[in-house]
């Protein structure tokens, strides 16, 4: 090829080049290649002549990222915020790759330069062979690496990634998951994740559908609403700020559903820690500005499955708010700069145990989504193969949550929980209502009664931190006591109405805590005061019996 180009550097008419190259294969080449081959290298060096010709780059780093952007303008990109490059496939998808790989392709510099340098007069070649030199060094290859990446079009922003709110990304293509239509991949999206399935119109899951029977214990209300989760989940949407939570012991298969949820979505889902929803060390859970690799590597994702988490531990209510209401998050790669992105991820939480949730309002637990997993599947019945079973039928599961999708669209974008959900959501809150726990256990509503707030709240303070392990403030406490109904009112000390204590205080040195003391059962101490009432009776009586 280098040959042919100096025929024509030197003045040859591109007419006559094929003939040359034709008697120079014969007389110099050993053996000579097919004349099909001689016949291509004619056909490209003419082309590659013509196209070239005044057009020769600069000798500088400068140039060599020019002459990468002329090999690579098409297949490669830059992601400025995680300092990461992508490499488009066969597929249409793009594929994060290292630095190391790219500078491995950057190596085709050294042969496009010489190819230029013979484009030259043989007394303009000496300076290009020089920075041929140069480019195959260490320095002269990464000064072209990171000068490329200022080209026009390469450098890309986090949120030019993984476009198409309505588009599912499957590993043969696209389907749009408004209109049912699919399509070819579409490279201009920049789509890096893909669902790990391909999409068959046709694909049935007859095993699923029993295994969702039997873990729902035959509620066909409850698979159909997890139909409708896991459509809504497909999409990039996250409308219903909705934590789902798989609750219950045993073996019950939660831990399958997820893995087969986990299998299904491919790059489009992430396992991560549930310790990322509790809170730490006693504080706040994971900061919304906080520099985490952990949540940076959710960005673009669409299922979040979290594992167990241990008992005792407090939901950190601000971080579950954070991560379900759709707000930005700030977020960065380990020693790299900060960046910002908007969550596209549900949240899939299992686990035996409830966390603790502090909070009252209405806003943490609208979020909750309990599904119970109640049914404890017998030994003589598992399946130790059912896992992989489920997993060869992913391509009907992908279209038995394509119509959960439809239907919550239908259903106006509402995952229209059954009923089951609403009462043990009820029930969690119940449990959590620290407050009402206490005041079922230690006070009555009296519409003559009234509390000291001052020794109460310490009281309170002091049972909530040993049943719960933490408690509210003194303000926070009151607002709640005004929100159930009970008037504030200082007379000069503050006090609330409408309730009483049903125990005496006593403050505790050893331990500097109020404790209640002597708690008796209304009915037990109605009880006793008649007893007292009746005695006093007799023995008065008796005293006015004169002596016989």
């Amino acid at each position: 090829m280098l040959y042919a180009f100096s025929l024509l550097n030197g003045g040859l008419n591109p007419d006559r080049l094929e003939e040359e190259l034709f008697e120079y294969n014969a007389d110099c080449c050993k053996p000579p290649l097919p004349e099909s081959e001689v016949a291509r290298v004619a056909i490209n060096v003419i082309k590659s002549h013509q196209e070239n010709v005044g057009h020769i780059m600069h000798t500088t780093d400068l140039g060599n990222a020019e002459r990468m952007s002329e090999l690579y303008r098409e297949t490669l990109r830059y992601v400025c915020e995680t300092k990461q490059w992508l490499e488009k496939q066969d597929s249409g998808v793009w594929q994060r790759v290292d630095e190391l790989h790219v500078l491995s392709l950057a190596r085709k510099l050294i042969a496009l330069i010489y190819e230029e340098m013979f484009l030259l007069s043989p007394g303009n070649r000496q300076s290009m062979a020089m920075h041929a030199q140069y480019t195959e060094s260490n320095t002269g290859l990464k000064n072209a690496v990171d000068l490329f990446r200022s080209e026009p079009g390469i450098a890309l922003s986090a949120k030019d990634l993984d476009c198409g709110d309505w588009l599912l990304p499957v590993r043969n293509g696209l389907i749009d998951l408004q209109s049912g239509t699919f399509t070819p991949m579409r490279p201009d999206l920049h789509i890096t994740y893909t669902a790990a399935v391909d999409y068959d119109p046709n694909a049935t899951c007859p095993i699923w559908e029993g295994f969702l029977l039997q873990i729902m214990n035959g509620d066909v209300a409850l698979v159909e609403y997890l139909r409708r989760a896991i459509g809504y989940t497909l999409t990039t949407m996250t409308s219903e700020h909705a934590l789902f939570f798989a609750y219950g012991s045993g073996a019950n298969g939660k831990s399958t559903f997820l893995n087969v949820l986990r299998a299904l979505f491919g790059d489009l889902g992430a396992q991560a820690n549930g310790d990322m929803l509790l809170e730490k060390n006693g504080a706040g859970g994971m900061s919304q500005n906080a520099a985490s690799s952990e949540v940076a590597r959710l960005m673009g994702k669409r299922l979040v499955a979290m594992s167990e988490v241990e008992d005792g531990r407090h939901f950190s209510e601000k971080t579950v708010k954070w991560y379900t209401g759709g707000e930005v998050i700030t977020a960065r790669m380990l020693y790299q700069n900060a960046f910002e992105f908007k969550p596209r991820f549900k949240l899939w939480l299992a686990g035996n145990y409830k966390p603790t949730v502090k909070g009252s309002d209405h806003g943490i637990w609208r979020r909750m989504k309990l599904i119970p997993f109640t049914v404890t599947i017998p030994p003589e019945e598992r399946d130790p193969d059912l896992e992989r079973k489920l997993c060869e039928e992913l391509p009907g599961i992908l279209n038995w949550a394509l119509a959960g999708c439809r239907q919550w669209r239908e259903n106006g974008y509402k995952l229209n929980e059954p009923n089951v959900i609403a009462s043990e959501v009820a029930e969690y809150r119940s449990e959590m209502d620290v407050v009402h726990s206490w005041l079922s256990e230690f006070t009555r509503d009296d519409p003559e009664g009234e509390i000291h707030f001052g020794d109460t709240y310490k009281f309170f303070k002091s049972w909530s931190e040993s049943q719960y392990n933490f408690s509210y403030s003194g303000n926070k406490l009151g607002r709640i006591l005004k929100d159930k109904g009970y008037a504030a009112a200082s007379k000069p000390h503050r006090v609330y109405k409408g309730l009483r204590l049903i125990v005496d205080l006593e403050f505790n040195e050893n331990t500097g805590a109020y404790v209640g003391h002597s708690f008796i059962n209304e009915e037990v101490k109605q009880r006793q005061n008649d007893w007292q009432t009746k005695v006093l009776t007799a023995m008065t009586d008796f005293e006015e019996v004169e002596p016989a």
